[in-house]
């Protein structure tokens, strides 16, 4: 799902009667102690690191803090997009019985070429 309008067929194929489909900018500051400890406690790094012995792990890890020391925090600023969607279901079209919201991260090149400033859904 990487297009508003794939998230928006899905939801209407599901039965969803769609309130809105919009993208929405993502903007996070990382610090290199808390980027460091992620990419090294979790994921693929992790089972790297953790097939090391215990005296190179630690030259290893030595080097990352020294290299992730070096970057000024402009090289620590992650952006993305995110596919935001509402939707909602009404039974026998009756009242709502059903809210649906959706936030989906889709590669930096999807970008919006406007954006609607309103209300946050949540």
């Amino acid at each position: 799902m990487n297009t508003p309008e794939k998230v928006g067929s899905l939801l209407s194929a599901a039965g969803f009667t769609l309130g809105r489909v919009w993208l929405e900018p993502l903007e996070y500051q990382w610090d290199v102690p808390r980027f460091t400890c992620l990419r090294t406690r979790f994921g693929a790094t992790k089972r790297e690191l953790d097939t090391l012995d215990p005296r190179a792990r630690e030259a290893c890890l030595d080097r990352i803090e020294a290299r992730m020391s070096c970057l000024n925090s402009k090289d620590l600023v992650c952006r993305a997009t995110a596919i935001c969607a509402m939707a909602a279901t009404y039974p026998g079209g009756g009242a709502m019985s059903y809210q649906f919201g959706l936030c989906s991260s889709v590669p930096s090149r999807v970008r919006a070429s406007s954006h609607s400033r309103g209300a946050r859904p949540w």
